[in-house]
């Protein structure tokens, strides 16, 4: 399972990389359930972002919650 699964659809959004990092946890849509729930514990957080650069740009893909992230790790609705 890679990030973009549980990732709920979100608008195209852009910002600059300072902004970003100080205000949200993320995580690239490679990453695994396990690497954005170590993430959810670790910062105490119920949501991170999953965003892709592109050079000079961020791109926002979705986010996960701990709810969605659970359902997909226990095999809910």
């Amino acid at each position: 399972m890679s990030a973009r699964e549980p990732a709920e659809s979100c608008p195209p959004v852009t910002t600059d990389d300072d902004a970003m990092e100080a205000t949200l946890h993320m995580w690239g849509p490679e990453a695994s359930a396990m690497q954005i729930a170590a993430l959810m514990s670790r910062t105490h957080s119920p949501l991170v972002a999953v965003v892709e650069h592109d050079g000079n740009r961020t791109e926002l893909v979705g986010a996960v919650t701990a709810a969605r992230l659970m359902e997909h790790l226990i095999g809910g609705p």
